[in-house]
């Protein structure tokens, strides 16, 4: 019978800001009676890195981004995504216009309209 202990990340008790891997190594049996660990720390500098040491150690692999084919991202659209935004509408102030009905959309900056024209072009 084997005994795996998942790695753990703790916060360092040495350095604030820092944290540290705990894992469990084996370290000897008697014929199946028993068996010892010996706990080992790993430090890391910040939280992602001791995230990824752990991920590592337990054999997590990570899954790649996976996109959605064309057909599918155009059906979870509305009829207005669909249609499209201009920049513009509403004077001085940020905001798109969407082609199919009009609506003006008040926007947070001028950054964010050109975002919403490029992400949701006009079709001619």
């Amino acid at each position: 019978m084997s005994i795996t202990i998942p790695a753990t990340v703790t916060p360092s008790s040495q350095f604030h800001g820092r944290y540290d891997v705990l894992t469990y190594v084996h370290d000897r049996s008697v014929d199946g009676i028993y068996q010892a660990f010996r706990q080992e720390r790993i430090p890391c500098h910040n939280l992602a890195s001791a995230r990824a040491v752990r991920d590592r150690l337990n054999g997590v692999t990570k899954q790649a981004n996976v996109s959605l084919p064309l057909s599918v991202e155009r059906s979870l659209l509305t009829p207005e995504q669909l249609g499209g935004c201009r920049t513009g509408g509403c004077g001085y102030d940020p905001a798109v216009t969407w082609a199919l009905t009009g609506r003006v959309e008040r926007v947070h900056n001028w950054g964010t309209a050109k975002s919403l024209a490029s992400d949701y072009p006009v079709e001619a």
